[in-house]
């Protein structure tokens, strides 16, 4: 743009085209100097005005809408959003110029709460509150909701749905995490009208569903931070549409809604959503569409969620739950076992979901990934009881895992759920011979422990390991007789000094250990063994770095942790395989 040239819409608009035919705009020297110089005009034509800054921030670098973005909060920008402003207020504004108003008020204000805030100082209220009641608006809208008419033409572009789609969306924008323009908005009435219209939704095209979805998406930003400023008559008018909606869309948007409030477990709310249950249950066995039924049972497990309502009202549709887990459909599954899973995590459910066990561990059976791993925490949450824990073993749980980690050995989700259960299995006195003589779990979970560099698994396995060891002799000795399986933990507990002595870095270490805890689980076991045994220990400090790792347990916050390490040194004293000047140059060189 030449210095001597006059300032015109036309040239801005010309200049503009040239800084997005490059690629898109970046807030730049160049961009700031083109919105000073758009700040500056002065022009009767909003449209023309609107038009060009639409374009603009149409071509803006997605990435800049973020919070650091200050243009249009206290740099030159502010200036332009004081036009905007002053144009929301004027009586008759033209329809193109609301659809250009809504769409400059939803960039500007995307991912940025600081411009929202300018915007509600400089009384964006009373704007929204005069482009709503605008007379070609209020037509758009009585033939929208009313007739159902959706095919006009509003602008040059916009049919009426595309138009009152943009101009919600705009609307959400606004209000999303910003509670004084939430307020606002609540206490001049909009959210009650847009209720009423949302009421109005049952018989609802398809064609109509993306302002439906928008007017609920509105009402979804309110839940989780301002559900106190929605009407009350809220929640009863999605409950309509959860059942009656016409459209499919409508319908899966309004569960969603229902799901994200009773999420929050509200006294208020709480005996609306005790009634649902029934329902609910009666909706997902009679419905057919898998999306829908899908979405009631996300919201079905919600409610189970809530502590406060009794587990008597969720057991009679356990049955109907445990035949779902044995849907085709992966999703359906998936959705199925996780309500059974919340129900499983009421302890007076328990007895109830052991007589379940052999219809559940059927299951497992033909599931992988997603669907398989939720089948694993639910077996965990069941596993609580003695009784069902026996039954695990009966319809012999552990080999089944054990064989379909040994088909998706790099599945590292399926594998951490699988060792809860074996964790919930090992648990059982009565179990642990039979894991590690019946089973040769050691072999297992050391081929687990050298396939995962996941420390939450590593950990997982060591406290397996742990407890099948403990005050036991003959299953310390199954372990010791597997040269890499004490190889493996002895790595572990001396990781870092071992790094350090030897100069090593983790790239050229047989074992990385990121997390202290799995050092100081893996010198516990040696500390076990170590105490179980003189020729375990005989062994085991053959490695220069044990010492060390036990020092370590002395040195570290817990108590447990120290006098787990003072008995293992005793032990070692008595077996005369170390001295105290051994324990004291270890402590000199301690790292």
């Amino acid at each position: 743009m030449q210095s001597n040239q006059p300032i015109t819409l036309e040239l801005l608009d010309e200049t503009l085209k040239k800084m997005y035919s490059e690629g898109n705009i970046i807030i730049n020297e160049k961009s700031i100097k083109w919105i000073e110089q758009m700040s500056m005009i002065e022009t009767t034509d909003d449209g023309k005005y609107l038009g060009i800054f639409e374009d603009f921030l149409r071509h803006v670098d997605s990435k800049e809408f973020n919070e650091k973005l200050t243009l249009f909060n206290e740099g030159k920008g502010t200036k332009i959003v004081d036009k905007i402003l002053k144009v929301c207020v004027e009586p008759n504004i033209p329809i193109e110029n609301v659809s250009k108003i809504i769409t400059c008020l939803a960039f500007i204000t995307n991912n940025n709460f600081k411009t929202k805030e300018y915007l509600y100082e400089h009384n964006i209220i009373e704007g929204i509150e005069n482009l709503l009641i605008q007379p070609e608006i209020v037509k758009i809208f009585e033939e929208l909701f009313s007739t159902f008419e959706y095919e006009r033409k509003v602008t040059t572009q916009l049919t009426s749905v595309q138009f009152v789609t943009s101009l919600l969306s705009g609307l959400l924008t606004l209000v999303t995490n910003c509670e004084d323009i939430q307020k606002e908005i609540s206490e001049k009435g909009i959210i009650e009208l847009l209720l009423q219209l949302l009421s109005n939704g049952k018989q609802a095209p398809n064609e109509l569903m993306t302002i439906y979805g928008s007017i609920i998406a509105i009402i979804d930003s309110y839940i989780e931070k301002s559900i106190k400023l929605l009407p009350q008559n809220t929640i009863n008018i999605l409950k309509e549409l959860i059942f009656e909606a016409q459209a499919k869309g409508i319908r899966i948007m309004a569960i969603k809604a229902l799901t994200d409030i009773s999420d929050l477990k509200l006294e208020d709310y709480r005996s609306i959503f005790d009634e649902l249950i029934t329902p609910i249950e009666k909706e997902i066995e009679r419905i057919n569409d898998e999306f829908i039924k899908q979405s009631l049972l996300l919201l079905f497990r919600s409610i189970c969620n809530d502590e406060k309502i009794e587990s008597y009202r969720f057991i009679p549709f356990l049955n109907s739950l445990i035949e779902m887990t044995q849907s085709p459909i992966k999703e359906t599954m998936i959705c199925a076992i996780e309500a059974i899973n919340s129900i499983a995590l009421r302890d007076d459910t328990l007895n109830i979901l052991s007589n379940k066990v052999e219809d559940i561990v059927k299951r497992i059976q033909g599931i992988e990934g997603e669907g398989y791993s939720s089948l694993m925490l639910l077996l965990t949450n069941m596993g609580r009881t003695d009784e069902t824990i026996r039954k695990y073993k009966t319809y012999k749980v552990t080999e089944q895992i054990i064989e379909y980690i040994k088909i998706h050995p790099h599945d590292e989700r399926a594998l951490l759920m699988s060792l809860s259960v074996i964790n919930s299995i090992s648990v059982l006195h009565e179990n642990r011979d039979y894991l590690t003589f019946d089973l040769n779990i050691f072999e297992v979970l050391n081929d687990w422990y050298n396939v995962s560099t996941n420390q939450v698994i590593i950990f997982n396995i060591q406290q397996i390991i742990s407890r099948l060891i403990l005050n036991s002799s003959l299953r310390a000795e199954h372990f010791m007789n597997l040269p890499t399986a004490i190889n493996s933990i002895i790595e572990t507990a001396g990781y870092t000094v071992r790094l350090i002595k030897e100069k090593r870095t983790p790239q050229t270490s047989t074992r990385e250990v990121r997390d202290v805890r799995v050092a100081y689980e893996a010198t516990r076991i040696l500390c076990n063994l170590i105490n179980l045994k003189s020729e375990y220990a005989n062994t085991i400090m053959k490695d220069p770095y044990v010492i060390y790792a036990i020092l370590d347990l002395i040195h570290s916050h817990y108590q447990i942790l120290k006098d787990e390490g003072n008995y293992a040194l005793n032990r070692l004293k008595q077996y005369e395989i170390i001295t105290d000047d051994d324990i004291k140059k270890a402590e000199a060189s301690r790292i």
